[in-house]
């Protein structure tokens, strides 16, 4: 019993591992992270604030001439530091 539990915890600490490290090289290459929830979102184009599993990532975007969004910034924050951040 003790062993299946233990292979579960492995596998969950795994699959959140790829999560965040997903999320991370995104942000780290300013692109827009996939493992978040949306939180707090903006009427300025698309901005928003995203939770994800221990981390957080604010997306500032803006809306361009011909009616499209694009990124200005995001940056992702562990425990209120900044781990990663990508700004244009």
């Amino acid at each position: 019993m003790k062993k299946k539990l233990l292979t579960v915890l492995c596998a969950l600490l795994i699959l959140w591992g790829a999560m965040f490290a997903t999320d991370y090289l995104l942000v780290s290459h300013f692109r827009e992270p996939v493992f978040v929830l949306y939180g707090v979102t903006a009427d300025d184009g698309g901005s928003y604030t995203g939770q994800g599993l221990g981390y957080t990532v604010v997306v500032d975007k803006y809306i361009t001439p011909d009616g499209g969004s694009a990124l200005v910034s995001v940056t992702m924050t562990v425990f209120d530091r900044v781990i990663a951040a990508a700004i244009t």
